[in-house]
């Protein structure tokens, strides 16, 4: 084919592809917003993630049944009793919640960091802060999505560490296993964040390499075929980046040896790295453009 109509196909693809994520940022853009204001009584949520609990107060995201709005919800526990309530709530758990709500505080100085843009960055426009369980009555109710299960198979694998792991372990392991960081003594955090390893407690492409290599060659050592093992890494690595709480760095990793498996079942060769870093990125940004603003997703892709 001859260099200038080469180029000529470059860049009409660049066109097309800048169109179509032009399109796509405008669409999340006007969806952006929020339908409720600090007059609304109450709502009714479920839960998305697991409790993150900092002495008396916990904290959940959680998304409106109806319209599908995320609000971040901060429970001050009013008894010592309310800690075995909060202990049973799950993700899939749906709430009524009552309480203050409140908008999340814009930057207080000139290039300070704002919380009201990165929560928006986020598509949260509320936070509500509830006093005691009495304002937060919730009920289990069986959710049917594979997402669903999912995420309540990391909650009781959280939940284990709690409760089975020793202290000074807790916080390492749930880090390095499921990807949370809320049971690392900040201490801790600050000094790995100082001498600049803080990247080693995040879930990203050497925990993805190793998962994925134990189980290709333990596959291949009962005698599954190599192109078995290969479709059920592809249907497999999903679950785990879920289990691993979703980060863009584990996405990321995932994305690129799914892409990296496909382009070598079908194709039988080697997908250069340039390639599918490019089009993991590409296809994150098309299921969330406010992935750009992300610093896991700028460190994963950027340096």
């Amino acid at each position: 084919m001859p260099w200038k109509t080469r180029q000529k196909r470059v860049l009409f693809f660049c066109g097309v592809i800048f169109l179509l994520f032009l399109v796509r940022m405008e669409v999340a853009e006007r969806n952006n917003e929020s339908v409720f204001n600090e007059q609304t009584e109450y709502l009714e949520a479920v839960i998305l993630n697991t409790s993150s609990v900092d002495g008396d107060q916990v904290q959940w995201m959680m998304r409106e049944v109806k319209h599908h709005e995320k609000f971040f919800v901060t429970l001050y526990m009013a008894e010592e009793n309310e800690k075995h309530q909060i202990e049973a709530l799950t993700p899939g758990s749906i709430c009524r919640v009552k309480g203050t709500w409140k908008k999340p505080a814009p930057a207080s100085n000139f290039s300070a960091f704002d919380y009201q843009e990165y929560m928006y960055k986020q598509q949260v426009h509320w936070m509500i802060e509830v006093s005691g369980m009495d304002h937060l009555l919730c009920s289990y109710q069986k959710q049917d999505s594979l997402l669903s299960t999912v995420q309540q198979w990391r909650d009781f694998g959280i939940k284990h560490i709690r409760q089975q792991f020793p202290e000074e372990l807790q916080g390492m392991s749930s880090a390095l296993i499921f990807g949370d960081r809320n049971e690392i003594n900040p201490g801790v955090e600050k000094a790995y964040q100082q001498l600049g390893l803080i990247h080693l407690l995040a879930v990203s492409g050497l925990h993805v390499g190793i998962i994925s290599g134990v189980l290709y060659y333990a596959g291949l050592r009962t005698g599954i075929t190599r192109e078995r093992m290969s479709w059920i890494l592809i249907g497999f690595l999903p679950f785990y980046a879920l289990l691993a709480g979703g980060a863009p760095s584990v996405w990321r990793a995932v994305l690129i040896a799914m892409l990296v498996l496909l382009y070598q079942r079908f194709a039988r060769k080697s997908l250069p790295p340039v390639t599918a870093l490019g089009t993991a990125a590409l296809v994150m940004l098309l299921a969330d453009p406010y992935y750009g603003w992300h610093i896991g997703f700028q460190l994963s892709f950027f340096y």
